[in-house]
């Protein structure tokens, strides 16, 4: 569905996603099903073969249509994975797209990620306070936002 060489490397699979995500995204062809289903079936093609051990799985067993996982939604995950980025100065990194690059980054989850997202979201909040506060100070002495 990527049209990847069965030995392409992850970043190739990333190359091959995004170019194919970009071509077949339901907001580029409004009311075209055929779109709409070849889009869906990029994003559960890259959550598969972009994760080591489902990877191993389908190159050993093929596309059987039974994986240990749900696949995410495609629109959901092509928008956590490139569309979440340009919102970063207003909003910071999404807890659920930086778990998502996190997980599909290395195929695991350190033990100690709870924690770790705890401190990176209380500095998250407290970055885009300061973001604000500077945004509104300039704004209330006349100076653009």
């Amino acid at each position: 569905r990527l049209g990847v060489e069965c030995t392409a490397s992850k970043s190739k699979i990333k190359q091959a996603y995004y170019k194919l995500a970009l071509k077949y995204h339901p907001d580029k062809n409004p009311n075209d099903e055929d779109a709409k289903r070849k889009f869906q079936e990029i994003g559960e093609a890259y959550q598969i073969l972009f994760d080591d051990a489902t990877r191993q799985r389908y190159d050993s067993q093929g596309n059987t249509g039974e994986y240990d996982f749900p696949t995410m939604d495609a629109s959901l995950f092509f928008m956590l994975l490139y569309g979440s980025e340009a919102l970063v100065d207003y909003i910071g990194t999404l807890k659920i797209a930086h778990l998502l690059k996190h997980v599909t980054g290395n195929g695991s989850r350190p033990k100690n990620m709870s924690n770790e997202m705890e401190v990176e979201q209380t500095y998250r909040e407290v970055s885009l306070a300061v973001k604000l506060a500077k945004r509104l100070d300039n704004e209330v002495r006349g100076g653009e936002i």
